[in-house]
This record gives structure tokens, sequence and C-alpha cells, in this order.
């Protein structure tokens, strides 16, 4: 099993850059669930969270900080692994010139270009190898949430995708539901009960451990 967890950070200058509020817990208790039952499991981590004791469980983790650089990580492990879930909280757009130094304040309006990040996700699912089975995240307000991950799911071509409501970011706990390829609809419990990431993760590889692969 592969996992990507956390945000990317993609840089302004040498000291600011543009990231988000993804904490990686979600991504890291599925990594460490995976492991205890016995899945060889490979961790890349944004840059947050504390990775101390994953190597215990026997997770492997890499590290990354940049879209581009979890991209590379994605390039040489993910033909690999059995099954991909992508949890981690990529940037949609970066900066388009990084800055030399530290931008000083002038007292007046400055603009950044920005461009739009590579779709690693569908990087991914265009590449997979057969029996290859990916499991992607949405995040999105909860009045449009099934919406836009089923339009992502059948977008991407991937098997499955955990929605969760924007609320849940940088949270304890999440209120998602797994939602499949062809269409069914799974949730831990009451679909308004906040579940802690631990008690999901379980849940999750359950489901996942029995995954279809889609076919293509």
């Amino acid at each position: 099993m592969l996992v990507t967890a956390g945000p990317t950070r993609e840089p302004i200058d040498e000291v600011r850059f543009l990231g988000n509020r993804s904490s990686g817990r979600m991504g890291i208790e599925i990594a460490r669930e995976a492991a205890r039952r016995g899945h060889p499991t490979t961790l890349l981590l944004g840059p947050v969270g504390d990775a101390a004791g994953l190597d215990a469980f026997g997770v492997t983790v890499h590290r990354f900080e940049t879209a581009e650089s979890l991209r590379q990580l994605l390039d040489s492990l993910s033909p690999y692994a059995d099954l991909v879930v992508m949890a981690a909280a990529v940037a949609d757009y970066r900066p388009v010139t990084r800055h030399a130094g530290k931008l000083r304040r002038e007292g007046k309006p400055i603009t950044l270009d920005l461009e739009p990040v590579p779709d690693l996700l569908a990087e991914v699912a265009g590449r997979r190898p057969t029996g290859q089975r990916i499991v992607g995240f949405a995040l999105e307000p909860a009045e449009r949430l099934d919406e836009s991950a089923r339009a992502k799911l059948v977008r991407k071509g991937i098997d499955a995708i955990v929605a969760n409501p924007l609320e849940t970011l940088d949270a304890a706990g999440i209120r998602g539901r797994l939602i499949h390829a062809d269409g069914r609809v799974e949730m831990p419990s009451d679909d308004s009960e906040v579940v802690d990431k631990s008690r999901f993760a379980g849940w999750l590889l359950d489901r996942l451990e029995v995954l279809p692969s889609r076919e293509r």
C-alpha cells in the first residue's frame, strides 16, 4: 500500500510559502492501520506531523514539501503498489517565480503570478498497472460535497473516493463517506457524526482490502 498525507508548501521566497491547513492525520492513521494489519506500507508525508513511531509498525516514510517533490516520489513508487490512497492535500496553484532572499514590505500591494500544479491523482490513475486500485479524497463544503466527490471520481478514473466536508479539515475526527465507482455509498455511522480518524482508518481499511479494481 502507498499512502500520501499532509499538505504541500509552494515557496514564494526563501521564507514564505503557499500552503493549507491539512494536518496529515488521516493519511498517517491509514498507513499505521494498514501496517498493523500486515500490509507492506509506504507513507509519503508532507511537511507536517510526527512520523516517529511509524517505523515500529513497519511503515516506510518518505517526506515531501512541494507538489513537484511529491510527484517525483509518486513517479518512482506508485507503479509498484497494489493500492494507492491519495489523502494528501496537494496545492492547486503555485507561484510561477520563487523570489530570491526575502520579499520586503514596501507599503504597497504586490501581485503573485500563479500557475496550476500538475494533477497528481490523474497522473497516477493514467499510468496505473493492471489490477492496481486507487482511492482519492474530496474535501468540499457540505452543500456540494456529494456532487463534487462523484464528479472527481469519474473525472480521475479512480476506484473510490472518500468524501468529507470542509469543516473537518485539521480536526481530530472526520465525517466521511466512501463513494464507489459503481455509485454505492458507505459511511461508518450516521452521516452527521464525526468519527475519530483512527477509528475511521480501521473502518476504511475493512473496505479497501476488498475493493475491486475499476476496469479502464
